[in-house]
């Protein structure tokens, strides 16, 4: 694949997750208008369920299947990916029978999470997880138009049944969570069968690949999990110790900066079939186009890094709102925090396929317990802004560190290839 189709290939997984991010907003925007407070927090909190279960669900499988796409035999593929799907429905489905024997044995009882929203929020994470797999073989297959087909197809239903169900239902939490979960569900059963009639799932498990890729794929776990705490934590150490407002503006800055992790998902998307295929050949020769296309994407990062600051804070002189104006105030940080996170996801594509898992989850739980223990210090003393500068550091650390374990491995690589020529 050219640079001109990586980058091409860029732009449509890009707007494909833009999508994505503008139909959730356009829901919670609307969700906000029609229920209560109370039903509204439910809502977030069955959000955030699905986010943590997702990535518990799906094992880290997907990464493995994907790293392991390039360098196996078509029939291979169907053995691994049939293996690590039935593994996903099989601990999805343990873990939601097990919720459901338990909750009623130990009397849980919560007016914030009820049973019904937490069974609901597994169901519909599995279904994410499922989904997972179809979107990551159209991926390395290089089928991005029929991924963006996909994804706008699921981002008007994940708009359009909640909005119906709160409608036709009644204006409760229960229509907006189980309207979501429907659609969630509905994509999870979609992507099996799809890959059933593409010919990759079949109704075998191959139990040493199984093996192999779950010693790739645990590590993940934890570090998926890492990374999710370490973007959204400060947010409660903020509303602890400095107010539910500041945090909000703080929040309001960090969704404005994400514009940049959009990009960056788009872009890595694209990049990393690219790269692990050039990669498996064991060519040196490769190292050029890939050292030209990384040099190209950490340009293009840093512009639009600078872009969006200048461009948001034209908006607020426009807007004059005092909600942008205190947002203002933390966008700089948080804009170079994006920048370096997404530097990083392009470091630890090398270091994923590298086998490295469980490295890199050591330290992104070590950057994350250190930016935890970070704001717990600072943010007391010199306010939220501590938190801008914390997440910053903590991106601009976990990009460095990824950085040196590449230039370790590829620098020996390289001068054992240049020994065999």
């Amino acid at each position: 694949m050219s640079l001109k189709r990586v980058g091409g290939t860029a732009i449509i997984y890009a707007v494909s997750n833009g999508v994505g991010a503008a139909a959730q907003l356009l829901l919670i925007l609307y969700c906000a208008y029609v229920l209560p407070g109370s039903a509204l927090g439910i809502l977030t909190l069955f959000s955030a369920i699905v986010a943590l279960a997702t990535q518990m669900l799906g094992l880290g499988l997907v990464a493995a299947f994907q790293r392991d796409f390039f360098t196996a035999q078509a029939d291979a593929r169907r053995k691994q990916l049939s293996s690590v799907v039935w593994a996903v429905v099989g601990a999805g489905g343990a873990l939601l029978l097990l919720v459901c024997v338990l909750l009623p044995i130990v009397g849980y009882d919560s007016q914030a999470l009820p049973s019904g929203l937490v069974v609901t929020a597994l169901a519909g994470a599995l279904g994410q997880a499922l989904q997972q797999f179809l979107l990551v073989t159209w991926q390395s297959e290089g089928k991005s138009a029929t991924y963006a087909r996909y994804m706008l197809g699921i981002c008007i239903l994940q708009v359009i049944v909640p909005m119906t169900f709160l409608q036709m239902v009644g204006h409760d939490w229960e229509s907006a969570v189980y309207g979501q979960a429907l659609v969630f569900i509905f994509g999870g059963g979609y992507s099996l069968v799809v890959l059933r009639s593409l010919g990759y799932l079949q109704f075998s498990v191959d139990r040493a690949y199984l093996r192999q890729a779950l010693g790739f794929s645990l590590p993940l776990v934890p570090y998926q999990l890492a990374g999710w705490g370490m973007a959204m934590l400060d947010r409660f150490i903020i509303t602890s110790f400095c107010g539910v407002a500041i945090a909000g503006y703080y929040a309001l800055a960090f969704q404005v900066a994400q514009v940049l992790n959009i990009l960056s998902g788009g872009f890595t998307q694209a990049f990393t079939p690219w790269l692990y295929a050039l990669l498996a050949r064991r060519d040196v020769r490769a190292n050029g186009q890939i050292a030209i296309v990384v040099i190209g994407y950490a340009g293009g990062m840093m512009a639009m890094c600078l872009l969006g600051y200048l461009s948001f804070s034209v908006a607020v002189d426009i807007l004059a709102k005092e909600s942008y104006q205190q947002a203002l105030v933390f966008a700089p940080w948080l804009f170079l925090a994006m920048l370096f996170n997404g530097l990083y996801r392009v470091a630890s594509s090398f270091v994923l396929f590298y086998g490295k898992t469980a490295m890199l989850a050591l330290v992104l739980g070590a950057v994350a317990v250190l930016s935890c223990g970070l704001n717990y210090l600072f943010v007391p003393v010199y306010g939220a802004i501590a938190s801008g500068w914390i997440v910053a550091f903590s991106f601009g650390l976990l990009f460095a560190t990824t950085s040196l374990m590449v230039v370790k491995r590829r620098g020996g690589q390289t001068a054992l290839g240049a020994h065999q020529c």
